[in-house]
């Protein structure tokens, strides 16, 4: 795989576009922080601005915000998005470590999802706004906090053979319904 490093001082890759596809990277130390615009410290290892990208195939490592209003420490998406078969492994941002979706549907298969931690809820994943979010066949492990967040009023969570392994809290929905 090629490996993107962001060295602990930049974001790795940044999406403006609708329909990206990134397949086959590792994606490691990336970094985004509060500069002057909210926006600018969501999504350390991926933002996307852009409707519906698909990302495939990567390995997410140590990838972090650095502020309070930071979102989205591998992955932040605006407009909702697709993952399948990914690793996120020691991200980190306030909310939503490995991904943090607002707007949009969120799909996830195949991936894993471990050690990865916020300041609030949804160490491995956080949503906000989104209609409906569908896990298949992924796997949750050795989070001490919340793996999966959802703050959206009227989403469906979908997660079909999921495994939750070594969690204090697997799932919180204030709002919503899980199926």
């Amino acid at each position: 795989q090629t490996v993107l490093d962001g060295n602990n001082l930049n974001r790795c890759i940044d999406i403006q576009s609708d329909n990206v596809k990134i397949f086959g990277f590792s994606i490691i130390n990336g970094f985004a922080t509060y500069s002057g615009q909210s926006i600018d410290g969501r999504g350390a290892g991926i933002r996307s601005m852009g409707n519906l990208p698909i990302i495939s195939n990567c390995n997410f490592i140590n990838n972090s915000t650095g502020s309070m209003d930071d979102w989205g420490g591998a992955i932040y998406f605006e407009n909702g998005g697709q993952v399948t078969i990914c690793s996120f492994i020691d991200n980190y941002a306030r909310e939503g470590g490995g991904i943090f979706c607002r707007f949009g549907d969120l799909q996830i298969h195949q991936s894993y999802f471990k050690n990865n931690t916020s300041n609030y809820f949804g160490n491995d994943i956080k949503t906000t706004d989104v209609f409906e979010v569908t896990i298949t066949s992924s796997t949750f492990t050795d989070n001490i906090g919340t793996s999966i967040s959802n703050e959206s009023v009227d989403a469906i969570f979908n997660i079909i053979d999921g495994a939750f392994e070594n969690c204090n809290q697997a799932l919180r929905f204030p709002r919503g319904t899980i199926n």
